[in-house]
């Protein structure tokens, strides 16, 4: 049972949607037209022939019958294609739905309700893959479609996750949780964890950095306001943006590990994701000689052995009790800000200051710029602070 489950296995296809949709569009319009054109040409000369008598009258039914025959052909083609985008627009139509639905299972949510959306989810996944399988291999759309199948299979996984742990929600509730002064932060322990942290306490983490972009923009809020935060940091982006990481560091921000390369963990070796966690300690280690305590991972994605991997390194797992969707597409300054605030308890607080981390496998819903979260920043700040509450690293906030 992996801890990510109940989390954000949301990873999927709108964006590339929208971006491979609208650039095969534009590839389609523009061959249409050429083609339409070169047909013109042709059939306008043949029709100068024709009038200039240079065509004998038998060949002249047949040309203007293999005429007619192209052209049944080409609509009953272009009728096809038609019939195929409104597939893949259904599949995606569907497929958002089971989008919002792994958010909404993120939340505190009880579980009759879980197990409601659950369902739902189930049915929506079904019915976005039927429409994706309808699409034949000759079709322009059918790659498309093949990359929402490559997401479905990730949502089905997460689904028997979240259904096996409604299915045995005692079992996972009597697990041994870590005691109160050294926490993990999973979903199964999240009350454990917050209430072991100080009252009226708020750690904002950053995920994906660092990125000259982004960071340096949020660093300049974080010191205007000295307010201190965790940055779960990728290893190959450190190596690149070591004096972002000093800055961090002297700054008196905490610095966590994100994993090397930002992969699906659960879908790689044991080795692979030793080297994945070792590398990135090792590289912070000679950035700023300081090796992190925390880590989460990529996606959110875990299993028992992954846990049992960082635990031997010493790291302590960190997930987070809010998360912001930053990182979407559909997000922006107001949803960011108003997902963020809307809580009085302490919290970790999920936000993203690097995108496009693994070019391999890019969500469909993410955006391409983290411009929406340094906006949204300061206004999370303020409120905050106008209510009381108190900003701290995520290890400092532990009681």
């Amino acid at each position: 049972m992996s801890d990510k489950h109940f989390k954000s296995l949301n990873f999927l296809f709108i964006f590339i949607a929208s971006v491979t949709i609208g650039v095969v569009s534009a590839y389609i319009y523009t061959s249409d037209f050429f083609e339409k054109k070169e047909q013109k040409l042709s059939s306008n000369t043949v029709e100068k022939n024709i009038s200039e008598n240079k065509i004998k009258p038998s060949e002249k039914e047949n040309i203007i019958e293999n005429k007619i025959d192209s052209n049944i052909v080409q609509n009953q083609l272009e009728t096809q294609e038609t019939i195929y985008s409104d597939y893949l627009n259904q599949g995606a139509f569907y497929f958002k739905y089971v989008t919002d639905n792994f958010s909404k299972m993120n939340e505190n949510i009880d579980e009759l309700t879980g197990k409601n959306i659950l369902e739902n989810t189930k049915i929506n996944l079904n019915n976005s893959q039927k429409f994706l399988e309808a699409i034949p291999p000759e079709s322009r759309y059918y790659n498309y479609a093949q990359e929402y199948q490559k997401y479905i299979i990730q949502y089905q996984e997460s689904a028997k996750k979240w259904e096996d742990y409604f299915n045995n929600k005692n079992r996972y509730q009597n697990q041994k949780i870590l005691p109160p002064n050294s926490p993990d932060l999973t979903i199964k322990n999240k009350a454990v964890f917050v209430n072991a942290m100080k009252p009226k306490s708020i750690v904002l983490t950053f995920d994906d950095g660092p990125t000259s972009e982004y960071t340096i923009k949020i660093l300049d809020i974080l010191k205007k306001y000295n307010v201190k935060a965790t940055f779960f940091v990728v290893g190959k982006r450190v190596q690149e943006n070591c004096l972002i990481i000093q800055r961090m560091y002297q700054e008196g921000h905490e610095i966590g590990n994100h994993s090397y390369t930002h992969p699906y963990l659960t879908k790689i070796s044991i080795e692979e994701q030793q080297k994945e966690i070792a590398y990135t300690q090792q590289i912070i280690q000679q950035c700023i000689g300081y090796q992190p305590r925390w880590f989460r991972a990529p996606y959110g994605d875990q299993n028992p052995d992954l846990l049992s991997i960082v635990n031997r390194f010493g790291l302590k797992n960190a997930q987070w009790t809010i998360d912001t969707n930053d990182w979407r597409n559909s997000s922006n300054r107001k949803t960011i800000t108003n997902l963020a605030i809307n809580n009085n308890n302490p919290a970790v607080i999920l936000m993203h200051d690097g995108a496009k981390t693994n070019p391999n496998f890019i969500h469909p819903e993410e955006s391409l710029t983290r411009m929406n979260t340094v906006n949204s920043l300061e206004n999370i700040i303020i409120n905050y602070q106008n209510r009381g509450f108190n900003f701290y690293t995520l290890s400092n906030a532990i009681k």
